[in-house]
């Protein structure tokens, strides 16, 4: 079974060449990016707006900022090396705890905690 993330000549395409192919490829990028900013973010930020007006205004700026960076720095990574973030994550250095780094159990309790504010 061949490994979907491996990279060879003969799946890399050519760059687009005019405005129109190159609009081609952007469509599902406008798409994914219209999906990473969701509802819950939409509403969660109007909200703190609302109710705390321009003094929290500074948090909504720098925490997209910060997301973009990371989700840059993510895709870098996995375009560079193949490998996905969970991957690159379970490599460093640190304890381990049963079959997984400290990295990924870290990122398991977070996706449990924010389960439990969604449900609570």
């Amino acid at each position: 079974m061949q490994d979907p993330y491996t990279l060879t000549e003969a799946t890399i395409k050519a760059p687009p060449a005019t405005f129109r192919e190159r609009l081609k490829h952007l469509g599902p990028g406008f798409i994914l990016s219209a999906a990473i900013v969701g509802s819950g973010e939409l509403i969660a930020t109007t909200t703190l707006g609302a109710r705390m007006g321009f003094v929290t205004f500074w948090v909504i700026l720098v925490s997209c900022l910060v997301k973009v960076a990371v989700q840059i720095e993510f895709g870098r990574h996995t375009i560079l090396t193949g490998e996905t973030a969970m991957t690159a994550f379970h490599q460093l250095p640190g304890p381990v705890f049963g079959k997984a780094r400290w990295t990924v159990w870290t990122i398991f309790t977070f996706m449990i905690v924010k389960l439990l504010q969604v449900g609570g």
